[in-house]
């Protein structure tokens, strides 16, 4: 019985990995604006979900799980002073180049996208900027954002909801 509940774990581990692994990398990434550390984040994160899970131990949502291991070993690695905190887009796009993108924009100012951008960055308390990324980048649900962040769907919905009313103040009367 043992065999067939661990090749169950497996396979579930590998699809979980075959679906969020390249999600997961842009969620890290993002944050720690340094690729090596976002791969060995992302790694490391995997690492320990495999660990949990191999030692029989149960996950309700391994979605949720995932992300949560990912963003406190970032967290660790923050208060450690391993990751920068609070480097701009711009130096993160001279260091490392723009990202790849194959998906066609629709047609917009770039210099709106690009205010967009940095005022995203300097958004301000921090949930607001990681709800919002959780849900219109990687297309959470407030449900999943709430598992992962441990607050209630409910506290997800309002934070998204004044994230996006800032961000409109802030674009809207920024002085160009």
């Amino acid at each position: 019985m043992l065999g067939k509940e661990q090749n169950t774990i497996e396979k579930t581990f590998l699809a979980m990995y075959e679906k969020e692994a390249d999600a997961l990398f842009r969620f890290v990434s993002f944050r720690t604006r340094e690729r090596e550390v976002a791969v060995d984040t992302v790694s490391e994160a995997y690492l320990r979900t495999w660990r949990y899970l191999s030692e029989g131990k149960q996950i309700d949502n391994l979605r949720a799980f995932l992300y949560r291991t990912a963003r406190n070993i970032m967290i660790d690695e923050m208060r450690k002073g391993a990751i920068r905190h609070g480097e701009s887009l711009d130096l993160m796009i001279e260091e490392h180049g723009e990202p790849e993108d194959t998906t066609p924009l629709p047609a917009y100012d770039p210099m709106d996208i690009e205010r967009a951008k940095n005022l995203l960055q300097e958004l301000e308390p921090p949930e607001y900027k990681e709800v919002l990324l959780l849900r219109y980048v990687e297309e959470w649900t407030p449900k999943e954002i709430g598992d992962l962040l441990s607050v209630s769907e409910n506290v997800v919905s309002v934070r998204i909801n004044r994230a996006i009313k800032k961000l409109r103040q802030q674009f809207q009367y920024e002085p160009i």
